[in-house]
């Protein structure tokens, strides 16, 4: 779900907030082929967006 970079290990992602994406920068640490370690930028209970559906799809 890591947007685009924007930096040394920052990239932007898409959170859900009250029915609404909005865009927030996150420092990574560990990754590797599936698993990405956020060290900053997020807090509990902020939900990522990992995927959007595309138009029509069922939801």
């Amino acid at each position: 779900a890591l947007g685009d970079p924007v930096g040394d290990n920052r990239y932007k992602v898409k959170l859900l907030r009250n029915g609404e994406t909005r865009e927030r920068e996150v420092t990574i640490g560990a990754r590797n082929d599936t698993d990405v370690e956020i060290v900053k930028g997020l807090e509990a209970g902020d939900e990522v967006v990992i995927g959007e559906a595309k138009p029509g799809a069922a939801q």
